[in-house]
């Protein structure tokens, strides 16, 4: 008979403290067994309400073991208080069925191990194994973090997480009722929002003097809704004017077992800091658009005159004051695109990729008519992108054929549908991308004075495919050449 726990289980043998709930006289010889194993320090009490002190002490106990019948109550009742006061320990209940019955309570879940005293080695040893497995099961699971930990049950761990949930979680939590009522939520953040105590809101709508009525009004709306509705409301901005804040709130429905809808539960996040970013974006962008374009448009003007009214070194010189208002003009116009992008994103539709495709091909052709351009295209390819796809197309093309310096540059244009999603090819034969653009516009480095891209043809493609929910790679093409794919989320419509 071996009480250990075998070096298969751990990587040493460890001790193990245990606690056995027996009757005094300890019939079926528990105690006795358990101490028999070397590798466990038993400790023998007689009743529940020893446990609960036991329990309530700070002492370690890595497992419970119990007879059905205790002199105060029931392997149940001991198996309650465990998992009121100590739920990550394991209970093994040892019951006693002289005549093979074993009582209707002992088939309860939530038990490690049952295992049925009939006074024989067999059943002795059967304990000794099943305390062994439950307390090395414990040892194991503090080890590797496994959760739930033994001895919870699927419901008990739910609780305990929702209850951490709603006492930690730093964002403001809530569940409502069918009557839009506040039942529970969080209280860090909300003393942070409404300055005042989550116990202060339960039982109450936001209309119910929550925030002020006319900011409350919205909000309430919403709850009916989503209550009656069973829609979710995802991601709606909400500006309170009495405190100057905004807030980005997710409510979807709460339903019962049946699936019927019996409240809500929703989560916000204040953004009142993101709010501020845009709108000094929003300042910026204007100062740009108007004013700046307006001094360059002044410069480009005279710049132009100068050169047809010069001839020799200042008309030269004239040309490039030309140019450079040119490149400026056509920078100030990029990153308004971009600007628009981030400050008012479009949301996806339902594209033909295939014919945004072919309309690239076609302008780039008129465009640049010495570029060799190539392509493999299906008859139909809906994606879901925003409406400035074949921007983002044209700017891989426009790209590939002026950073070339051969005579006639080969650029391919390739649609490819693959399931769910649809690839998108440009691939040339110029000169590689500088790495130093690839890493910026993915991530892989931060933007600082020295390393931040000067392309903004790319950065406008960036913005575009995130917009869309798609990804942007970056590869080789062999021994010369760059592949750029953009990969979308298959559109409506079939393919």
């Amino acid at each position: 008979m071996n009480c250990g726990i075998s070096e298969m289980d751990l990587e040493s043998p460890p001790s193990g403290r245990v606690l056995s709930v027996v009757r005094p006289d300890d019939p079926n010889g528990v105690v006795d067994a358990l101490r028999a194993g070397s590798a466990f320090e038993t400790f023998a009490i007689s009743s529940v309400a020893e446990l609960v002190d036991e329990l309530d002490d700070d002492g370690r106990i890595d497992c419970v073991v119990c007879e059905y019948d205790v002199p105060d109550g029931t392997g149940v009742d001991v198996l309650e208080r465990v998992l009121e006061r100590r739920p990550a320990v394991p209970v093994v209940l040892f019951v006693e069925a002289a005549d093979g019955r074993v009582p209707v309570g002992a088939v309860t879940d939530g038990f490690a191990s049952r295992v049925v005293a009939d006074g024989s080695d067999a059943a002795t040893e059967a304990l000794c194994d099943a305390v062994g497995t439950a307390v090395a099961d414990r040892q194991r699971s503090v080890t590797l973090g496994r959760l739930p930990p033994p001895g919870w049950s699927d419901d008990h761990w739910k609780a305990s997480v929702f209850d951490q949930l709603f006492e930690n979680f730093p964002l403001h939590v809530f569940v409502k009722d069918r009557e839009g009522r506040i039942t529970h939520v969080t209280d860090g953040p909300v003393e942070e929002r409404l300055h005042s105590s989550g116990d202060a809101f339960r039982g109450r709508r936001d209309v119910d003097g929550v925030v002020p009525f006319g900011e409350a009004l919205d909000s309430y709306i919403d709850d009916l809704r989503v209550i009656d509705t069973g829609e979710a409301v995802v991601d709606e901005e909400e500006f309170f004017p009495s405190s100057g804040r905004w807030f980005l709130t997710t409510k979807i429905p709460l339903r019962d077992g049946g699936g019927d809808v019996v409240g809500l539960l929703g989560i916000t996040r204040e953004i009142t800091e993101r709010k501020g970013r845009e709108r000094q974006l929003t300042a910026l962008t204007h100062l740009v658009r108007h004013t700046l374009r307006n001094e360059v448009n002044v410069v480009h003007g005279w710049a132009e005159r100068l050169h047809s009214s010069v001839d020799g070194a200042n008309r030269s010189a004239a040309a490039r004051i030309l140019r450079a208002a040119e490149r400026l003009q056509s920078m100030i116009d990029r990153q308004q695109e971009i600007a628009d992008v981030v400050t008012d994103p479009p949301a996806p539709t339902t594209v033909d990729a295939a014919a945004v495709a072919q309309q690239v091909l076609t302008a780039a052709a008129e465009r640049h008519p010495s570029a060799r351009l190539e392509s493999a295209l299906p008859e139909r390819a809906p994606v879901s992108a925003v409406d400035s796809l074949e921007r983002a197309l044209g700017e891989l093309v426009q790209n590939a054929v002026i950073h070339n310096s051969r005579d006639a540059p080969l650029v391919e244009l390739n649609v490819e549908p693959d399931g769910e999603t649809v690839h998108i090819r440009v691939a040339d034969d110029g000169p590689p991308i500088p790495e130093m653009e690839v890493a910026t516009l993915t991530g892989e480095r931060v933007i600082d004075p020295l390393t931040h891209g000067t392309g903004l043809g790319l950065w406008i493609v960036n913005w575009v495919v995130r917009r869309s929910n798609g990804t942007l790679s970056f590869t080789r093409n062999g021994s010369r050449g760059n592949v750029v794919t953009v990969t979308l989320p298959r559109g409506g419509g079939g393919s």
